[in-house]
């Protein structure tokens, strides 16, 4: 999240002070003493929830439940792309993507003082690929992913875990197959070249089940 009015609340509570050492300095001769009190609106902050993995056709609604605190109140929120949504102003549109997208959220307050963040929600077919299980017990990390990435809470019996990285399209970039010695496992994904930067989904099969999860490649 991006306090697009930090630099100016900074500056001008610099100003206020160097014309309060002024006043100060001035009123010392007199040997009066003088108080002076700044207030300053909280620090506009704001939430575009989670990103997700969701099957073709199906809904999420994106935000928190309170998507925007701080600030001077009375906020006003503009979604982008405003593709998918039923409402690109509201706090909580519904969404229902055709394809994976990431949105960009800019709250903006009375005052003028705006701040931005992101959410990606990614787009599975759902089709011919067994049980999609989008809440499970697996925990892929780190998330963002870099040279390597860990998959942990797998069932004791697991064996043979077939693994696939598919990009927004569709084509597998990255393909494997796992054989756990436990409840996780480590993959090295060295080729920056074969998988580069971007957000992508990954089907973990174990037997007749399908996991799906979104991943962030950095």
């Amino acid at each position: 999240m991006i306090d697009l009015c930090l630099e100016d609340k900074l500056s001008n509570m610099k100003k206020i002070l160097i014309a309060g050492t002024l006043i100060l300095s001035s009123l010392a001769l007199n040997a009066q003493t003088i108080t002076i009190g700044i207030e300053q609106a909280d620090l506009l902050e704001i939430n575009t929830g989670n990103d997700t993995v969701i099957c073709k056709t199906h809904a999420v609604i994106l935000g928190a439940e309170e998507t925007a605190i701080g600030g001077s109140g009375e906020y006003f929120f503009s979604w982008y792309p405003n593709v998918f949504l039923d409402d690109h102003t509201s706090a909580n549109p519904s969404c229902t993507p055709e394809e994976t997208t990431t949105y960009m959220l800019t709250v903006t307050d009375k005052d003028g003082c705006s701040a931005i963040d992101y959410v990606t929600v990614a787009v599975d077919l759902c089709l011919g690929i067994g049980d999609i299980e989008l809440n499970n017990n697996l925990l892929v990390y780190p998330n963002p992913v870099g040279d390597k990435l860990n998959i942990s809470g797998f069932p004791t019996n697991t064996k043979e875990i077939n693994l696939k990285i598919l990009n927004q399209i569709g084509q597998i970039v990255f393909e494997k197959v796992l054989y756990s010695h436990g409840e996780s496992v480590e993959i090295p994904i060295n080729d920056s070249q074969e998988i580069p930067p971007g957000i992508y989904l990954m089907h973990i099969r174990i037997g007749n089940q399908v996991i799906v999860k979104a991943i962030h490649k950095i």
